[in-house]
């Protein structure tokens, strides 16, 4: 009501005197009446009350501006970006005050994607972990094969399931499909708490390209040793199981710590495969040892 009998006033101010209002009859009467008479009580009635909701929007939009607060290294590289694009400044502050909402916004999200695996966030720093709850799981059987000459059982030193054995491959991301530049390490021994809840898995990874979370758990259980047989049928031996979410696991690599032993039961341990093959000489069967033709796949498995 104040603001309607403000404007009013401003309408008064308006005024033509020596006009005679058909409304009351008297002179000396201003131009308000007039344009009641004009255009109507209820048109009237309508304008004064848009611009009086107008004016209250302009101040509750000053107040919010001022309420809003920014760091400092924040306002002024927003402030720069302001300048920049030649954007003109606001009065009332509406505009800079949502350019600081946006930069803030982007400023929690960029802190959440650069957080460690074990830091747990909340609101919009749950962004990246709500990704990686709805990334698809999928199951990954790591096989591989060989030329066994005069030789069986190929397995990882401390047997299939050795909790300090290395495995070695390149991750593949199913979100954009950027591939890591190189092999990432996992062993059945260490953990890493999962970012949400009580589990745990063996590697929490970020995609450089798309910043989405991905996950690899190993599942041990699965494995046997590659033996005479089997490589002679060129066939596959499973090794390890891998379940993966947000990845897909490529390009394996063989690396040390391998055993093996010949047709005779000599045992030769501590192998080092990553040359692509290892040679050697059984005394007690008399007779030249090789591993060679190295070949591996991933297999999805449910």
């Amino acid at each position: 009501m104040h603001s309607i009998i403000s404007w009013m006033t401003i309408l008064d101010r308006w005024g033509i005197h020596n006009e005679v209002c058909s409304l009351c009859k008297q002179e000396n009467e201003t131009r308000s009446h007039l344009l009641i008479k004009e255009l109507g009580f209820y048109q009237v009635l309508l304008q004064l009350v848009t611009l009086t909701f107008l004016l209250m929007g302009c101040q509750i939009m000053n107040q919010f501006a001022h309420s809003g607060q920014l760091s400092g290294s924040e306002a002024n590289s927003n402030l720069q970006h302001q300048s920049s694009c030649n954007l003109p400044n606001n009065k009332d502050g509406a505009v800079s005050h949502f350019m600081k909402f946006q930069a803030s916004k982007y400023t929690e999200l960029q802190r959440c994607t650069s957080s460690g695996p074990g830091e747990k966030c909340t609101g919009e720093k749950a962004w990246g972990l709500t990704l990686l709850i709805k990334a698809k799981m999928v199951k990954f059987l790591l096989k591989i094969a060989a030329d066994l000459q005069n030789l069986t059982n190929l397995q990882p030193q401390g047997g299939c399931d050795d909790p300090s054995f290395s495995y070695l491959f390149k991750l593949k991301c199913e979100n954009c499909g950027e591939v890591s530049p190189r092999e990432t390490c996992v062993s059945l021994g260490d953990t890493v708490p999962l970012p949400r809840g009580k589990g745990t898995t063996n590697l929490i990874q970020k995609c450089k390209l798309c910043l989405r979370d991905g996950t690899v758990t190993v599942i041990p259980g699965r494995g046997k040793p590659l033996t005479q047989e089997e490589s002679e049928a060129e066939n596959y031996a499973p090794l390890m199981l891998f379940e993966c979410r947000g990845y897909e696991p490529i390009d394996y690599v063989f690396g040390g710590g391998w055993k093996v032993e010949s047709l005779e039961g000599t045992k030769f341990e501590g192998i080092d495969l990553s040359g692509g093959d290892f040679a050697e000489y059984d005394e007690e069967g008399e007779y030249d040892v090789k591993i060679s033709n190295l070949r591996s796949t991933f297999d999805v498995v449910k």
